[in-house]
């Protein structure tokens, strides 16, 4: 099973400024409002963003909005072993079609762990052989297994990523040539 087919989702929960000329936009909070995630800018000079939205302009994925989520990039160079840092997200966050949902998650701890999982050399590596192009969709997942972010997982998520990386080359079942190729390969393009 592959992590985007049960912990990826996809549809992000949209807002255009220019698809939605009625929203409200707010640097600050306000009664039902939600903190949106996006980018602000156009290519080379793109920066991440964030404002307060009103709550009714969301259509998609209504029932992901009080849940814990992580923002992934859609977009990021070829060449990059180690993608942009994800947006880690509480309840009452959105994001434009700019950033994948991975999640929800129904509690912090499942969030965090699946925030330390994508911090591994081991998805790192996998990332980087799936991502063809800057676009970054289902595909580039593919080689990315699916994880038990809960207590009963049988990753112990409370380690470093060093040790969580050994945990994954054991359970995979990794050789130690293999091993060393993902570490080489992750090191050299840091």
């Amino acid at each position: 099973m592959h992590l985007f087919s049960s912990c990826f989702h996809f549809r992000a929960l949209l807002y255009k400024s220019e698809k939605y000329t009625y929203a409200k936009i707010s640097e600050e909070p306000f009664d039902g409002s939600l903190l949106i995630y996006g980018v602000k800018g156009i290519k080379g000079g793109a920066k991440r963003t964030s404002a307060y939205i009103n709550k009714d302009i969301i259509s998609k994925n209504k029932e992901w909005i009080d849940k814990y989520k992580l923002f992934f990039t859609t977009s990021y160079s070829t060449n990059a072993i180690v993608p942009p840092e994800d947006i880690i997200s509480e309840p009452g966050s959105v994001c434009t079609e700019t950033f994948i949902v991975i999640g929800p998650f129904n509690t912090k701890q499942e969030m965090m762990n699946c925030h330390k999982y994508l911090q591994t050399d081991f998805v790192h590596a996998l990332l980087y052989f799936g991502h063809g192009t800057m676009q970054v969709t289902a595909s580039v997942f593919q080689f990315v297994p699916l994880q038990d972010f809960t207590l009963n997982s049988d990753i112990n998520w409370n380690q470093d990523s060093e040790k969580i990386n050994i945990q994954l080359y054991n359970k995979y079942k990794l050789q130690k040539e293999e091993i060393s190729f993902i570490e080489k390969t992750i090191s050299s393009i840091e």
